[in-house]
């Protein structure tokens, strides 16, 4: 029995190992594309959690934009939009969208796992009886 959860646990270790390399991979390629939020200035693959940045009317043809972490920036809103706030306006729309897709999968990992303490679930158990062989 022992072979089976060495063999399992080195095949879940390369599992994980690969995972890793993906996922540094992807915000390689995130931060290559450079998309920078204009409120805090920070590359998308280096948001934090709950970033949201949000859009409000402001003066005349302006729109404003701010996320928690940074500050209001003013951005042109009528047409034809100039060349200097096009880059802007178009990281303003992937980074809302990016940050409502982050805020709506936190809620839907929220419902699966729950948010009450490790055992709130019941899979700790089950994981760490089957690590003993219990």
């Amino acid at each position: 029995m022992s072979g089976v959860s060495e063999t399992t646990a080195s095949y879940g270790d390369l599992v994980a190992a690969a995972l890793r390399a993906d996922a540094e991979a992807a915000l390689d390629e995130i931060r290559a594309a450079g998309i920078i939020c204009p409120s805090c200035r920070l590359n998308m693959a280096d948001l934090p959690d709950g970033h949201a940045l949000t859009v409000s009317d402001g003066p005349g043809a302006r729109r404003t934009a701010e996320c928690r972490q940074g500050d209001v920036v003013q951005l042109y809103a009528a047409e034809p939009v100039p060349d200097a706030d096009v880059e802007a306006w178009q990281a303003v729309a992937t980074i809302t969208v990016y940050d409502d897709f982050r805020r709506r999968e936190a809620e839907a990992f929220g419902r699966i796992v729950g948010t009450g303490p490790a055992n709130f679930t019941g899979l700790l158990g089950v994981l760490n009886a089957e690590a003993s062989g219990s």
